[in-house]
């Protein structure tokens, strides 16, 4: 709560917050400023139904000069991603505020502004019940 994290260069695995492949409880991204890479969080759970990351919250941060996505997450049970500002990179030609893939048991997307004016852009959901 309340930190700066920055992340540097726009290879695709740069993030300011990176998980990938790993079973994750109970994590709480709130109250933050994350600037710069790739994606600002980039949370990737385990690709089997039994043990995909669980109670995933991102609330009430602001994300700036990511280079394709603000928050990313693939492969979790039921995330929550509210009330965040999300801010492209000058160098994006797409960019998504919210990605969401492969999540299940009712997900929460609500009060996020995402500031862009490209017509390719906003929040994205991908293959999500």
């Amino acid at each position: 709560r309340g930190c700066t994290l920055n992340s540097l260069g726009t290879s695709n695995n740069n993030a300011a917050i990176y998980s990938s492949e790993n079973l994750l409880d109970n994590i709480i991204v709130s109250g933050n400023t994350i600037s710069g890479g790739y994606r600002g969080i980039h949370i990737d759970g385990l690709d089997v139904s039994s043990q995909k990351a669980t109670k995933i919250l991102i609330d009430n941060n602001t994300f700036t000069d990511h280079y394709l996505t603000g928050a990313y997450l693939k492969d979790c049970i039921a995330p929550r991603i509210l009330n965040n500002v999300m801010v492209p990179g000058s160098l994006t030609s797409n960019y998504w505020g919210v990605f969401l893939e492969n999540c299940t048991n009712n997900y929460e997307i609500a009060q996020n502004k995402v500031l862009y004016n490209v017509d390719d852009g906003g929040i994205i959901v991908q293959n999500c019940s």
